[in-house]
């Protein structure tokens, strides 16, 4: 009888990592409709905002889901101390999402984050409170063979 591979159970396949009662998505594609927003990021991509619910905004610390080709930001904002949590997922194909950085800061200081992954990722991603009092995203860099690089306002003060 032939061995049977077996994969180590420290690996998250991507299969984890879908939808399993299509229900749920039909029972939220309105909440889905009215708060994710499509953005430009380049050469024909487009990038997600998945932002807090309409009528919770500035209520409280607010949570952001961001998409820029393989990477997934989490981020949380508290507009009542300035705090931000920033956590960046690289979705790595079959695998899953690999959890590359998880940072706290102050967004009057802004974060510049280095991210990197041997030999798939490398790059910048930060947030920062500019001068026009907007709360802006950047990244800069290359996963997968591709780069990335832009700004987004995600919201005004």
């Amino acid at each position: 009888m032939a061995a049977v591979a077996t994969y180590s159970p420290d690996i998250a396949f991507a299969s984890k990592h879908v939808v399993s009662e299509p229900d749920a998505v039909i029972a939220n594609l309105q909440f889905l409709l009215e708060n994710i927003e499509v953005f430009d990021i380049g050469e024909g991509e487009k990038g997600y905002i998945l932002h807090p619910p309409k009528g919770t905004r500035f209520t409280g610390p607010m949570h952001y889901k961001i998409s820029i080709g393989p990477l997934e930001i989490d981020l949380t904002v508290d507009l009542s101390t300035f705090s931000v949590s920033l956590k960046v997922i690289l979705n790595i194909p079959i695998i899953g999402g690999v959890t590359i950085a998880n940072v706290v800061g102050n967004l009057k200081d802004g974060i510049n984050l280095k991210i990197g992954y041997p030999g798939v990722l490398g790059g910048i991603v930060g947030l920062k409170l500019d001068e026009n009092s907007d709360v802006v995203l950047s990244w800069d860099f290359t996963a997968l063979g591709k780069s990335f690089k832009g700004s987004k306002v995600l919201f005004h003060l």
